[in-house]
């Protein structure tokens, strides 16, 4: 089995993990939230996993080896990793603000 198959199973595994955290942890407390729930909890952690373990997954699955994360010393990030990171940050900002307003205008505070 080569690297490359091997990296993209990975992502593949990274993402469906990903997925299922997304659809227990964040749209389980809103569905709840819109079925009138008196209590709901919301995991702040789960606002940050769920956006990395999917981009990173699928970015895995696209690119395989070919995903330039570390230089060759192993010890540098490379831009890709850099920008990576930065996509994910973002999106999990987005998120989170898309979804704690949603819960406040439902009357979740």
């Amino acid at each position: 089995m080569s690297d490359d198959f091997k990296i993209r199973i990975t992502g593949a595994f990274l993402a469906g993990i990903g997925t299922a955290l997304g659809w227990w942890l964040i749209l389980g407390p809103y569905r709840q939230a819109l079925a009138g729930a008196p209590d709901i909890e919301i995991h702040f952690k789960a606002f940050f996993i769920v956006p990395l373990l999917l981009i990173f997954g699928v970015a895995c699955m696209v690119f395989g080896e070919k995903l330039p994360l570390r230089g060759a010393d192993k010890e540098k990030q490379r831009r890709a990793g850099y920008i990576l990171f930065a996509i994910i940050a973002v999106i999990a900002g987005l998120v989170w603000w898309v979804l704690k307003s949603q819960f406040a205008a439902l009357g979740y505070a």
